[in-house]
């Protein structure tokens, strides 16, 4: 029984050596296995360093698998311009910078990258950069030596003056691009003769400049380069000695006649009217003593198209977009005929030309005695006419006391597209009333009715404007008096041009079609508005002494330091227009 005791006391040990045994086996391979993973962890972290802070080891690691952006800006080294359309390229990225020097390469790796940086007239440099993986790339700046004299050039607006952004500049091979501020650089080659550089924008005239000789040296030179906006306009000339209807670029060059004079022509019944797009004109014009003509002309083309004549007087009234309304006097009419007098509208686009109205007339043989209808008014109001009729009476044998005729003058508006008429109001017409109408403000009339010779009590003020009869309360015969500007439209028809003459000067105001928005753009000075230009309504054109004429900034023309662009002089009519040409 004790042999079997101490048999299974020495099992019990054995196991328990056993287990001992294993857990102290298991630890120390657990401390061996932690030695290692920490050997190893560091060993990656190590690598990871070196990868990421160590250039060449960075190169042919992980920076190939890391892509950033890098701005590269390349500018002149002596005018600090920027240098625009130089090719900086780096591995098989070639990015050419923009107007402002500036070249943006996309999926730079992060390793040591060299730089290419070229153009033409410039000498050719290399930069080299490590792209980092973290933090900020930092903007590349680089100076560019100039082959000869740097011509920094600032390209302006001739008209409004203001810089224009993204102008090609092109000399001899080289290219290059204005920044916001007009500014481009170009360079100018020591020991050329003449160099030539083209300036060229989109919906402006192109321009060729010849650089200054440029001697070798540190120097450098500044151009300012004045373009002139794309666009024509008509105006009457006399320089050849008779008068012809020319147009000219808006900086007068260009200049080609469109009707040629015949010399038959006068200055009390030639005058020129254009459409607000200055796409057509209309010419009125002498053929010989008896015969008037009227031609409108296609500006682009040039073609002239004879659309009335006869012996009659022409009175251009004004353009709606392409529709010229005009009115006429018929001199081999009796006084009292029917259609003595006649409103009429061209549409210039489709050559169509409608008769809108006509005057009417009586008369009796027996008695002498007659009627007779005329218009006291025609007004080309946007897309309106309106028109002011009233009947005078007289006698083959002289005037006739007894005779107490009443009839109705009539206030009519015609829609110029349609052409449809309507009868807005009518006045009591008897043989001492006198009715007359004057555009009063922009798109309103002011109609003044007397009945009686020398009573100026029975004198009424109507008012119309926008379609329909307007309050005229405040209508005064010193407001009638007053209202003697003409209105010029805007091309867009959302603002008017007029002016005042003081102390023997021209003041001149701009507002919006309604008349609010009132502004002064020129005080006291030589100028007469002409018209319009620009779809933007950004340019007028004045007469400066009815003699010569400019085309300016509607912003600018009456600021002291300005000077609006000369266009050509012009031969001043004795008959102007109202509206365009006025």
């Amino acid at each position: 029984m004790e042999d079997n005791k101490v048999n299974n006391q020495e099992e019990v040990n054995t196991k328990h050596n056993t287990k001992q045994s294993i857990t102290q086996t298991l630890k120390a391979r657990a401390r061996q296995h932690k030695r290692l993973l920490v050997v190893g962890l560091a060993s990656v972290v190590i690598l990871v360093i070196i990868a990421l802070f160590v250039p060449a080891a960075r190169d042919v690691t992980i920076g190939k698998l890391v892509n950033r952006t890098v701005v590269v800006v390349v500018k002149d080294d002596r005018t600090n311009t920027p240098i625009s359309n130089a090719i900086v390229s780096s591995g098989d990225q070639k990015v050419k910078t923009n107007a402002y020097g500036k070249a943006v390469l996309k999926n730079v790796a992060s390793v040591s990258q060299t730089f290419y940086i070229s153009k033409e007239n410039y000498d050719t440099i290399t930069s080299t950069y490590s792209v980092p993986i973290f933090g900020t790339v930092e903007q590349q700046s680089i100076s560019l030596h100039a082959n000869g004299v740097p011509v920094t050039l600032r390209v302006l607006n001739a008209i409004t003056k203001n810089p224009l952004e993204g102008v090609t500049v092109v000399s001899e091979k080289s290219t290059a691009t204005t920044d916001a501020e007009g500014m481009a650089v170009v360079v100018r080659k020591i020991g050329e003769t003449k160099q030539y550089v083209a300036v060229k924008e989109k919906n402006y005239l192109d321009k060729k400049i010849l650089l200054s000789p440029a001697e070798d040296g540190p120097q450098t030179m500044d151009k300012t380069v004045l373009l002139v906006p794309e666009g024509t306009v008509q105006y009457l000339s006399k320089a050849t000695g008779v008068i012809n209807a020319v147009k000219s670029n808006l900086d007068g060059s260009g200049t080609k006649v469109l009707v040629r004079g015949t010399g038959n022509e006068n200055d009390s019944s030639t005058a020129l009217s254009s459409s607000k797009d200055w796409k057509y004109s209309a010419l009125s014009t002498q053929a010989n003593e008896d015969v008037s003509q009227l031609y409108v002309i296609d500006a682009g083309t040039g073609e002239k198209t004879l659309i009335d004549q006869g012996k009659v007087t022409f009175s251009v009234k004004g353009w709606s977009q392409h529709k010229l309304v005009y009115q006429i006097y018929r001199s081999n009419r009796e006084y009292w005929q029917d259609k003595q007098q006649a409103i009429k509208v061209y549409d210039a686009d489709s050559n169509n030309l409608q008769v809108v109205d006509e005057s009417q007339g009586r008369y009796s043989k027996n008695s002498g005695l007659y009627s007779v209808e005329s218009y006291d008014g025609c007004f080309s109001l946007g897309s309106e006419i309106v028109l002011v009729k009233s009947w005078s009476y007289g006698s083959r044998y002289g005037y006739d006391p007894y005779r107490k005729p009443s009839t109705k003058a009539s206030l009519i508006s015609v829609d110029v597209n349609s052409l449809s008429k309507k009868t807005i109001t009518s006045f009591t017409n008897t043989t001492e009333t006198s009715i007359t109408a004057r555009v009063a403000k922009p798109r309103l009339v002011y109609i003044r009715v007397q009945d009686g010779w020398d009573d100026d009590k029975k004198v009424r003020y109507y008012a119309y404007g926008n379609g329909s009869m307007q309050d005229s309360s405040g209508v005064s015969e010193a407001a009638y008096r007053n209202a003697k500007y003409t209105y010029i439209e805007s091309p867009s028809g959302k603002k008017v041009m007029w002016f005042d003459e003081r102390n023997g000067k021209n003041t001149v105001f701009v507002s919006k079609v309604d008349g609010s928005d009132k502004k002064t753009v020129a005080r006291l000075s030589s100028y007469k508005p002409y018209g319009w230009y620009g779809s933007n309504d950004n340019y007028i054109l004045v007469t400066k002494d009815d003699d010569t004429l400019y085309v300016g900034s509607v912003d600018m023309i009456g600021k002291k330091d300005y000077s609006p662009l000369e266009l050509s002089t012009i031969h001043k009519p004795n008959n102007r227009y109202g509206g365009y040409g006025y």
